[in-house]
C-alpha cells in the first residue's frame, strides 16, 4: 500500500474532555469545544481518498434524498 498515516494516526487521543465545560455540560466562556483544532494532514487524507471530497459529498446528499435506502438492510 501507500506509505501514508492512518487516520488513527493523525487524530488525537482524546485527554479529559470535559476540562472545558461547565456543570451542565455548556462550554465555559472563552473555550473551544476543539481546542486542538483540525488534526494536521486531516484534511488532505479526506481529499485524497474522495476525489476532492465529491464523492463523499455526493454519497452523503444521496442519503438524506433517501437515494441509498439499500444501505439501510447491510450487516
Amino acid at each position: 500500500g501507500r506509505n501514508r498515516p492512518e487516520l488513527d494516526e493523525l487524530m488525537p487521543a482524546k485527554s479529559n474532555p470535559l476540562q472545558n465545560r461547565d456543570e451542565t455540560g455548556r462550554f465555559l466562556a472563552g473555550k473551544s469545544g476543539n481546542p486542538g483544532g483540525r488534526p494536521v494532514g486531516f484534511h488532505n487524507y479526506i481529499q485524497e481518498r474522495t476525489a476532492d471530497g465529491s464523492e463523499l459529498t455526493d454519497f452523503v446528499l444521496s442519503v438524506f434524498r433517501g437515494q441509498n435506502d439499500a444501505l439501510l438492510f447491510q450487516t
